[in-house]
């Protein structure tokens, strides 16, 4: 990631207008785990072209892992507004779902797993990639996140 990111630099010397190249640097980051600077460079791609889906679901991703589940959603549905098969924002949609305790409060803290798969698949349906096999994926990450 660090020599990514010296050629993402070099790139952004020549273009630093280039919004992908921005997004592009918030990942290295992020791998790097450099997490403030990794906002700063997706925000400055979006503030570049607001419809770069890589900085809105960086973005969707960081926001869920500082517990911002709020902007984590916003984002996460834009980017699945554009791409509805994204798997990196439905997983955040998952997440940011388990994270309100949805279950619990929908069935009741003695709540079966069973109900709440139910309920999480006909959540995910709606709101996530149309291949079946990452909505059962994703929702058995809501029910790992409630037992």
């Amino acid at each position: 990631a660090g020599e990514a990111l010296a050629v993402i630099e070099a790139a952004l010397e020549l273009a630093p207008d280039y919004a992908g190249a921005h997004a592009c640097k918030g990942q290295a980051l992020g791998r790097l785990s450099w997490l403030a600077k990794e906002e700063q460079s997706y925000a400055r791609a979006l503030e570049l072209d607001p419809g770069n889906l890589i900085a809105r679901a960086g973005l969707a991703s960081l926001c869920s892992h500082f517990g911002e589940h709020g902007e984590a959603r916003a984002h996460a549905e834009a980017v699945l507004e554009a791409a509805p098969d994204h798997a990196d924002a439905a997983l955040v949609l998952a997440v940011r779902f388990a994270s309100e305790a949805f279950f619990p409060a929908l069935f009741g803290r003695g709540a079966t797993v069973a109900s709440s798969r139910t309920t999480s698949s006909a959540f995910l349906s709606s709101r996530t990639p149309r291949n079946a096999a990452w909505r059962t994926r994703l929702s058995a990450v809501h029910v790992a996140n409630l037992t």
